[in-house]
C-alpha cells in the first residue's frame, strides 16, 4: 500500500527498478538532457493523459470526450492539499483511483458503511461541498443531489478511522474482512 505524504510540495520517492531499466532511464535521460527525475515525472504525467476513465456523472459534457475522461482531468478537479478534502473530491469522481484504505474511509464519509465511535453512531454528512470555489463544471445533478460533507467532523475523526482500517485490513489475503458497521470503542 502507497505510503501518505504530505504533497504540498516537491515530493522524494524512493522505487526499486531492474538494472536494464535503470539503465534505459539514464540513456532516455541522457538523450533528452534532462535528469532521471524529469524523465520519470514526464512518464507519469503521460501515463495519466493516456489512461481513460467513463466519466463521472456530475461533470458537464465539456469533459465529454465519448463518455469519457483522462486522469490528468479528474487529477486537477480533486487536487487539495487536504488530504481528507483530495480523498473525498477523489471518491465522488472517481472512486476506482482511491486505495483500498482511502475507499473505506470514503464510504465511511459517504454514509455507504456505518460508523460507531465510543458507542454513538456517527454521520459525517453535512452542508459542506467539496468543491466550492472551483470552477464550475458540474451537472445540474451534483448541485441538486450530490453528497454533502461534515468537513470538520471528517476531519477530526480521519485518523481514527485509518488506524481502525490499518487493523482491519488482512495484508495476506488482500481483502477487507466484511463490516457492515464500523465500531470503536
Amino acid at each position: 500500500m502507497a505510503r501518505k505524504v504530505n504533497r504540498s510540495r516537491s515530493q522524494t520517492l524512493s522505487l526499486r527498478i531492474s538494472p536494464i531499466v535503470r539503465f534505459g532511464l539514464e540513456c532516455v535521460a541522457n538523450n533528452t538532457q534532462t535528469s532521471m527525475t524529469n524523465t520519470i515525472e514526464r512518464a507519469v504525467v503521460q501515463a495519466m493523459g493516456a489512461l481513460l476513465l467513463n466519466r463521472p456523472r456530475y461533470l458537464v459534457a465539456k469533459y465529454e470526450d465519448e463518455g469519457k475522461i483522462r486522469v490528468t482531468d479528474i487529477i486537477e478537479l480533486v487536487w487539495h492539499e487536504d488530504e481528507v478534502i483530495r480523498l473525498i473530491r477523489t471518491g465522488i469522481l472517481a472512486p476506482s483511483l482511491l486505495s483500498p484504505e482511502d475507499a473505506f474511509i470514503y464510504k465511511i464519509f459517504s454514509g455507504e458503511k456505518k460508523y460507531e465511535f465510543k458507542g454513538e453512531m456517527v454521520s459525517f454528512g453535512g452542508q459542506g461541498d467539496v468543491f466550492e470555489g472551483e470552477p464550475i463544471v458540474f451537472s445540474d445533478e451534483y448541485f441538486e443531489s450530490g453528497l454533502r460533507f461534515d468537513l470538520k467532523k471528517c476531519q477530526e475523526y480521519f485518523e481514527a478511522i485509518k488506524e481502525y482500517f490499518s487493523c482491519s485490513f488482512d495484508f495476506d489475503s488482500g481483502s477487507l474482512r466484511a463490516f457492515e458497521r464500523v465500531t470503536i470503542k
